[in-house]
């Protein structure tokens, strides 16, 4: 966080969790800055994330490339 201060991360889920709010449709934006913690907190939480094609055709390396889409729950937006 810009303040320094760190998130509730996987708790603030498993708060929602406990109130029977399980059957929401929840899809993880890619954006900002995506740090290890991010990513254990989608495989944590199941959640599928977000591609962003147009961030993707910039850089064939880069990780928003279809070709380099590796988490089996994700979603590919394309803008327009």
């Amino acid at each position: 966080m810009e303040d320094g201060k760190i998130g509730p991360r996987i708790q603030f889920f498993l708060e929602i969790w406990k109130e029977k709010v399980k059957n929401i449709d929840i899809i993880a934006e890619d954006l900002g800055t995506l740090t290890a913690d991010v990513f254990k907190l989608l495989r944590q939480t199941n959640y599928p994330n977000m591609k962003v094609l147009q961030f993707g055709l910039t850089e064939w390396d880069n990780m928003y490339n279809p070709k380099n889409y590796t988490e089996k729950l994700s979603c590919l937006y394309r803008h327009s």
